[in-house]
């Protein structure tokens, strides 16, 4: 007589246990890049581990990148603002000769394109920062690492797209009467009445779509990492917006 084996009808269970189905694929950081713009909760789950390095050097480099394009796009905004420099240095300096005036011209464009260069990682540096310290507020177990990941992958729209389009503006509409920064945003200032205030208009500035859009990705960021409700997370973000627009305001009461 014929017995079947006693491990048949164990065997279809023991082969599942011992052979793992194979791990999801982890995407890359250049997923992240496109991923942040449409699935940004999934973007900060999978950088739990606070990394930032490369995804900040892209950023820079990216944002120099579009800077310099937008300096030859929007040529008449970039020359008011330096005119309004030169005049402000001339008023305290009446002594200034043309020829310095000149020289000064010409620094000044160097200095617009470093100082561009070098804001876009003190930007996000210190809003992480802000960020980490503002969560402990309210709870958050995020680490400093998490709190500058989130505020580099948060500022990819504000500085990639938003300098995109700033600059597409440039060959695609007649910008010649723009002689104000301002005046090529998707900020308030944009709108703002002729002879507006400085600090006016460094206020209304603040109310930009890609700002906006950076301080809801800081918010869900905080969330993600700091685990801390969603409520809280965005009154922490909306926090660090007003840290944020303090320097913009001085600035504006110093050149006024």
């Amino acid at each position: 007589m014929h017995y079947p084996r006693a491990t048949s009808t164990l065997e279809p269970i023991m082969t599942s246990v011992s052979t793992p189905a194979p791990a999801e694929a982890k995407a890359s950081i250049w997923e992240d890049f496109l991923d942040i713009f449409y699935e940004p909760a999934q973007v900060f789950a999978r950088r739990m581990d606070g990394k930032f390095g490369l995804a900040l050097l892209v950023l820079v480099i990216l944002s120099a990148a579009l800077m310099y394009a937008s300096m030859q796009a929007l040529e008449p905004a970039y020359t008011g603002e330096l005119e309004r420099g030169m005049a402000a240095a001339a008023e305290q300096n009446p002594n200034m000769t043309a020829e310095q005036l000149e020289a000064g011209r010409g620094i000044g464009r160097i200095m617009m394109m470093v100082t561009g260069l070098v804001m876009v990682p003190i930007i996000v540096l210190l809003t992480g920062i802000a960020l980490w310290l503002v969560g402990k507020l309210f709870d958050s177990t995020q680490t400093l690492a998490q709190g500058i990941m989130v505020a580099t992958y948060a500022n990819f729209p504000r500085f990639v797209l938003g300098s995109l389009l700033m600059t597409l503006q440039g060959f695609l509409l007649d910008l010649s009467s723009a002689d104000r920064l301002y005046d090529v945003t998707l900020s308030a200032a944009r709108f703002a009445p002729e002879g507006s205030s400085e600090l006016t208009l460094a206020l209304l500035s603040r109310l930009d779509v890609f700002v906006i859009w950076a301080t809801i990705l800081l918010g869900i960021g905080l969330h993600i990492t700091g685990k801390i409700p969603k409520g809280k997370a965005m009154m922490a973000a909306v926090i660090v917006w007003v840290i944020g627009s303090l320097p913009v305001v001085l600035g504006a009461l110093r050149g006024s």
